[in-house]
Protein backbone atom coordinates (compact mmCIF):
# COMPACT_ATOMS: atom_id res chain seq x y z
CA UNK A 1 0.00 0.00 0.00
CA UNK A 2 0.92 3.53 -0.79
CA UNK A 3 0.59 6.81 0.82
CA UNK A 4 -2.81 8.10 1.44
CA UNK A 5 -3.28 11.87 1.30
CA UNK A 6 -6.58 13.98 1.04
CA UNK A 7 -6.79 17.54 0.19
CA UNK A 8 -10.00 17.77 3.03
CA UNK A 9 -11.04 15.30 5.99
CA UNK A 10 -12.20 12.02 4.95
CA UNK A 11 -14.15 11.71 8.53
CA UNK A 12 -15.63 14.60 10.70
CA UNK A 13 -15.77 13.61 14.26
CA UNK A 14 -14.39 14.77 17.47
CA UNK A 15 -10.92 12.68 18.36
CA UNK A 16 -11.01 14.52 21.95
CA UNK A 17 -14.78 13.60 22.61
CA UNK A 18 -15.15 11.11 25.67
CA UNK A 19 -17.61 9.48 23.39
CA UNK A 20 -15.97 7.36 20.67
CA UNK A 21 -17.36 7.70 17.50
CA UNK A 22 -16.68 5.22 14.43
CA UNK A 23 -17.10 6.84 11.07
CA UNK A 24 -19.87 5.84 8.20
CA UNK A 25 -17.86 4.57 5.30
CA UNK A 26 -15.20 2.50 6.76
CA UNK A 27 -15.65 -0.69 5.10
CA UNK A 28 -12.79 -2.55 4.68
CA UNK A 29 -8.46 -2.34 5.56
CA UNK A 30 -8.32 0.45 3.31
CA UNK A 31 -10.87 2.84 4.85
CA UNK A 32 -9.81 1.96 7.76
CA UNK A 33 -6.08 3.06 7.15
CA UNK A 34 -7.12 6.35 5.67
CA UNK A 35 -9.60 7.09 9.68
CA UNK A 36 -6.07 6.37 11.60
CA UNK A 37 -4.01 8.68 9.38
CA UNK A 38 -6.39 11.44 9.51
CA UNK A 39 -6.77 14.31 12.47
CA UNK A 40 -10.21 12.66 13.34
CA UNK A 41 -8.54 9.68 14.90
CA UNK A 42 -9.09 8.99 18.38
CA UNK A 43 -5.65 10.09 20.67
CA UNK A 44 -6.21 7.26 23.42
CA UNK A 45 -7.70 3.96 23.47
CA UNK A 46 -6.41 0.72 21.53
CA UNK A 47 -8.55 0.55 18.35
CA UNK A 48 -7.98 -2.31 15.95
CA UNK A 49 -8.75 -3.80 12.40
CA UNK A 50 -9.39 -7.43 12.52
CA UNK A 51 -10.40 -9.52 9.85
CA UNK A 52 -13.22 -6.88 8.56
CA UNK A 53 -14.50 -5.95 12.27
CA UNK A 54 -13.60 -2.96 14.06
CA UNK A 55 -12.49 -4.08 17.93
CA UNK A 56 -12.08 -0.91 20.10
CA UNK A 57 -10.63 -0.95 23.99
CA UNK A 58 -10.78 2.07 26.15
CA UNK A 59 -10.01 0.48 29.26
CA UNK A 60 -7.23 0.95 31.79
CA UNK A 61 -4.75 -1.71 32.00
CA UNK A 62 -4.44 -3.44 35.50
CA UNK A 63 -0.81 -2.57 36.93
CA UNK A 64 0.19 -5.34 38.64
CA UNK A 65 -1.08 -8.13 36.09
CA UNK A 66 -1.11 -6.18 32.51
CA UNK A 67 1.39 -2.85 32.60
CA UNK A 68 4.24 -4.57 35.05
CA UNK A 69 4.72 -7.71 33.29
CA UNK A 70 4.50 -5.74 29.69
CA UNK A 71 6.69 -3.20 31.37
CA UNK A 72 9.40 -6.35 32.69
CA UNK A 73 9.00 -8.04 29.37
CA UNK A 74 9.65 -4.63 27.64
CA UNK A 75 12.82 -3.97 29.69
CA UNK A 76 14.12 -7.19 28.82
CA UNK A 77 13.44 -7.46 25.29
CA UNK A 78 14.50 -4.75 23.82
CA UNK A 79 17.79 -4.54 26.08
CA UNK A 80 18.48 -7.84 24.46
CA UNK A 81 17.54 -6.25 20.98
CA UNK A 82 19.99 -2.97 21.48
CA UNK A 83 22.48 -4.56 22.92
CA UNK A 84 22.70 -7.34 20.14
CA UNK A 85 22.03 -4.72 17.42
CA UNK A 86 19.09 -7.00 16.23
CA UNK A 87 16.81 -4.52 14.63
CA UNK A 88 13.72 -1.85 16.22
CA UNK A 89 12.06 -2.70 19.25
CA UNK A 90 8.42 -0.67 20.03
CA UNK A 91 6.20 -0.79 22.70
CA UNK A 92 2.94 0.44 22.35
CA UNK A 93 0.97 2.35 19.62
CA UNK A 94 2.92 1.61 17.15
CA UNK A 95 0.62 0.50 14.37
CA UNK A 96 1.18 -2.71 12.44
CA UNK A 97 -0.57 -3.32 8.67
CA UNK A 98 -1.02 -6.19 6.84
CA UNK A 99 -3.22 -6.86 3.48
CA UNK A 100 -2.62 -10.82 3.66
CA UNK A 101 -3.82 -10.26 7.39
CA UNK A 102 -6.69 -8.14 6.74
CA UNK A 103 -4.91 -6.46 10.28
CA UNK A 104 -4.37 -3.30 11.41
CA UNK A 105 -3.34 -3.13 14.93
CA UNK A 106 -1.46 -1.93 17.78
CA UNK A 107 0.12 -4.74 19.45
CA UNK A 108 1.89 -4.21 23.02
CA UNK A 109 5.37 -5.21 22.04
CA UNK A 110 7.08 -5.81 19.20
CA UNK A 111 10.51 -6.36 17.06
CA UNK A 112 11.51 -5.94 13.47
CA UNK A 113 15.00 -7.15 12.49
CA UNK A 114 17.48 -5.10 10.29
CA UNK A 115 17.69 -7.95 7.94
CA UNK A 116 13.66 -8.09 7.32
CA UNK A 117 13.24 -4.42 7.06
CA UNK A 118 16.33 -4.19 4.16
CA UNK A 119 15.08 -7.16 2.52
CA UNK A 120 12.05 -5.44 2.09
CA UNK A 121 9.51 -7.84 4.22
CA UNK A 122 9.14 -5.32 6.66
CA UNK A 123 8.16 -1.50 5.24
CA UNK A 124 7.52 1.74 6.86
CA UNK A 125 4.91 3.74 5.63
CA UNK A 126 4.66 8.06 5.74
CA UNK A 127 2.44 9.51 7.28
CA UNK A 128 -1.12 11.13 5.58
CA UNK A 129 1.22 14.81 5.42
CA UNK A 130 4.97 13.42 5.97
CA UNK A 131 6.98 16.56 7.04
CA UNK A 132 10.40 14.53 6.87
CA UNK A 133 12.03 11.10 5.02
CA UNK A 134 11.55 9.43 8.55
CA UNK A 135 7.68 10.48 8.90
CA UNK A 136 6.74 6.94 9.67
CA UNK A 137 3.02 6.14 10.54
CA UNK A 138 2.70 2.23 10.04
CA UNK A 139 4.59 -1.02 9.78
CA UNK A 140 3.51 -2.98 6.82
CA UNK A 141 3.92 -6.50 7.47
CA UNK A 142 4.34 -9.60 9.69
CA UNK A 143 6.93 -8.48 12.52
CA UNK A 144 9.65 -10.78 13.77
CA UNK A 145 7.67 -10.96 17.07
CA UNK A 146 4.58 -9.76 18.64
CA UNK A 147 3.93 -9.96 21.98
CA UNK A 148 0.68 -9.76 23.32
CA UNK A 149 -0.44 -9.59 27.78
CA UNK A 150 -3.88 -10.99 28.12
CA UNK A 151 -6.33 -9.09 30.09
CA UNK A 152 -9.98 -10.21 31.42
CA UNK A 153 -11.49 -8.02 28.30
CA UNK A 154 -8.57 -9.33 25.27
CA UNK A 155 -8.64 -13.16 26.08
CA UNK A 156 -10.28 -14.46 23.09
CA UNK A 157 -9.38 -11.39 20.97
CA UNK A 158 -5.56 -12.30 21.83
CA UNK A 159 -5.85 -15.99 21.81
CA UNK A 160 -7.94 -16.81 18.44
CA UNK A 161 -8.52 -13.68 16.70
CA UNK A 162 -5.68 -11.83 16.36
CA UNK A 163 -3.24 -15.34 16.73
CA UNK A 164 -5.31 -15.47 13.20
CA UNK A 165 -4.41 -12.43 11.88
CA UNK A 166 -0.61 -12.48 13.16
CA UNK A 167 -0.14 -16.16 11.27
CA UNK A 168 -2.03 -14.79 8.17
CA UNK A 169 0.57 -11.60 8.12
CA UNK A 170 3.51 -13.83 8.58
CA UNK A 171 4.35 -12.89 12.19
CA UNK A 172 7.65 -14.87 12.58
CA UNK A 173 6.67 -15.68 16.66
CA UNK A 174 3.93 -14.83 18.82
CA UNK A 175 4.19 -14.46 22.22
CA UNK A 176 1.17 -15.16 24.59
CA UNK A 177 1.51 -13.49 28.05
CA UNK A 178 -1.27 -14.03 30.87
CA UNK A 179 -0.20 -12.53 34.31
CA UNK A 180 -3.66 -12.59 35.65
CA UNK A 181 -4.14 -13.37 39.29
CA UNK A 182 -0.12 -13.62 39.94
CA UNK A 183 0.51 -15.81 36.94
CA UNK A 184 3.71 -16.00 34.78
CA UNK A 185 2.46 -17.96 31.95
CA UNK A 186 4.57 -17.02 28.53
CA UNK A 187 3.68 -19.27 25.66
CA UNK A 188 5.71 -18.48 22.82
CA UNK A 189 4.72 -19.85 19.45
CA UNK A 190 5.70 -20.09 15.85
CA UNK A 191 4.39 -20.75 12.54
CA UNK A 192 3.26 -24.09 11.53
CA UNK A 193 1.50 -25.76 8.46
CA UNK A 194 -2.16 -24.35 9.44
CA UNK A 195 -1.41 -21.58 11.97
CA UNK A 196 1.05 -20.99 15.32
CA UNK A 197 2.14 -24.16 16.81
CA UNK A 198 3.55 -23.72 20.79
CA UNK A 199 7.64 -23.89 21.40
CA UNK A 200 8.01 -26.58 23.83
CA UNK A 201 8.62 -25.67 27.36
CA UNK A 202 12.60 -27.49 28.88
CA UNK A 203 12.96 -28.66 32.41
CA UNK A 204 13.85 -25.48 33.81
CA UNK A 205 10.46 -23.76 32.24
CA UNK A 206 12.61 -21.77 29.60
CA UNK A 207 11.28 -21.68 25.71
CA UNK A 208 13.64 -20.96 22.79
CA UNK A 209 12.62 -17.91 20.90
CA UNK A 210 14.60 -18.59 17.53
CA UNK A 211 13.68 -14.91 16.34
CA UNK A 212 16.32 -13.63 19.45
CA UNK A 213 18.33 -16.43 19.91
CA UNK A 214 17.65 -16.74 23.03
CA UNK A 215 16.03 -18.81 25.88
CA UNK A 216 12.64 -17.15 27.66
CA UNK A 217 11.38 -17.31 30.90
CA UNK A 218 9.13 -15.15 32.95
CA UNK A 219 9.14 -15.08 36.96
CA UNK A 220 6.48 -13.67 39.69
CA UNK A 221 6.87 -13.47 42.89
CA UNK A 222 5.65 -11.00 46.14
CA UNK A 223 7.12 -7.55 45.88
CA UNK A 224 8.90 -5.36 48.35
CA UNK A 225 5.85 -3.48 49.30
CA UNK A 226 2.00 -4.88 50.08
CA UNK A 227 -0.27 -6.31 47.39
CA UNK A 228 2.62 -5.96 44.97
CA UNK A 229 3.97 -8.14 42.52
CA UNK A 230 7.85 -8.50 40.88
CA UNK A 231 8.18 -9.97 37.84
CA UNK A 232 11.41 -11.03 35.85
CA UNK A 233 11.89 -11.90 32.36
CA UNK A 234 15.03 -13.81 31.71
CA UNK A 235 16.64 -14.26 28.54
CA UNK A 236 19.85 -16.55 28.38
Amino acid sequence: MGRMRTSKPLFECDPDSEELIIPAGITDLKTFRAWTLSDSFPQRGRIDYINGQIEVDMSPANLQYHSLPKSEIAIAVGHFVRSHDLGQFYIDQTRVISTPGDLSCEPDILFVSWKRINTGEIVFRESADPKDEADFMEIDGGPDLVVEVVSPGSVKKDTVRLKERYFEAGVLEYWLVDARNGKSEVQIMVPGPRGFKPVPTDKSGFQRSKVLGASVKLTCGPGRAPRTLSYQCILK
